[in-house]
């Protein structure tokens, strides 16, 4: 009875040394590595990663702690011999991206703008100009309309709608929003009426009315109508071709009229 006692003592202790040897295997961390991008005109990653730090003296109270960053999780994993425990901080995406040399930061859903930097020309602004008449056929058509009954009331004969002034008043919008410049004069110190060079368009007599904030064809028109020189120019006997331009920016809309003989 005695050496039975005494067998299982030796058992149930042997099991214990392998109940710990079983809890210390959990001592390798597998490290991995993300990468943090960032969208500039380029793409530029890199990957921060620190070392291990250094165990302490008693071996049964090692710890290791590997820390991994990116833009958009940081990690931290303590692991003890007994025990693992995971910290993860959450941290906002962030993109920087330019259009016609506007920086544009994004942070989630959120983005804003430096207009500081903007610098394009006419001929890079047109192919997407082209784009947007296309689908603002609406808009112009609903302008014009409205432009020609005004002129009805005084008895001016109505303006045609004309796709290359369409292209160039659509480039006037474009290069007003996002270089944040709302004038007649360009955001390269250029008067507005340059537009028709750029576009080899011959004039005699020309105009043009901007305006910002308005929603729709309807209201801009008639906010047109409310101000004594944007009406002059709708209503004026020697034009009789009109564009219009109509570009949307992170919710502001810019509206442009030019006319022209």
């Amino acid at each position: 009875m005695l050496v039975n006692k005494r067998i299982s003592a030796l058992l149930i202790c042997l099991a214990f040394c392998v109940s710990l040897c079983a809890c210390g295997r959990s001592d390798d961390i597998n490290n991995t590595q993300t990468t943090e991008q960032t969208t500039q005109l380029y793409q530029e990653s890199t990957t921060e990663e620190t070392k291990p730090s250094e165990t302490t003296e008693k071996p049964a109270e090692t710890t290791t702690k590997a820390t991994v960053k990116n833009e958009t999780t940081k990690a931290v994993v303590l692991t003890t011999k007994a025990n693992a425990i995971t910290k993860v901080e959450e941290i906002p995406k962030t993109t920087v991206t330019y259009k016609y040399g506007t920086k544009i930061t994004t942070i989630e859903n959120s983005s804003s703008y430096d207009y500081s930097t903007f610098n394009v020309t006419t001929q890079q602004i047109k192919p997407e100009a082209v784009s947007v008449c296309s689908k603002r056929t609406n808009e112009m058509n609903a302008v014009l309309a409205n432009t020609n009954s005004y002129r009805a009331e005084v008895g001016a004969q109505p303006l045609s709608l004309d796709d290359d002034l369409c292209v160039a008043a659509t480039i006037r919008a474009i290069e007003m929003a996002w270089s944040n410049v709302f004038s007649h004069t360009r955001p390269d110190g250029r008067e507005c009426f340059s537009i028709f060079e750029d576009m080899n368009i011959s004039y005699s007599a020309v105009g043009e009315n901007i305006a910002k904030g308005y929603f729709t064809a309807d209201s801009v028109s008639e906010g047109w109508k409310g101000s004594s020189g944007h009406y002059k120019n709708m209503i004026n006997t020697k034009f009789n071709k009109l564009g219009v331009g109509c570009y949307e920016l992170s919710g502001n809309y810019y509206w442009v009229q030019l006319f022209k003989d």
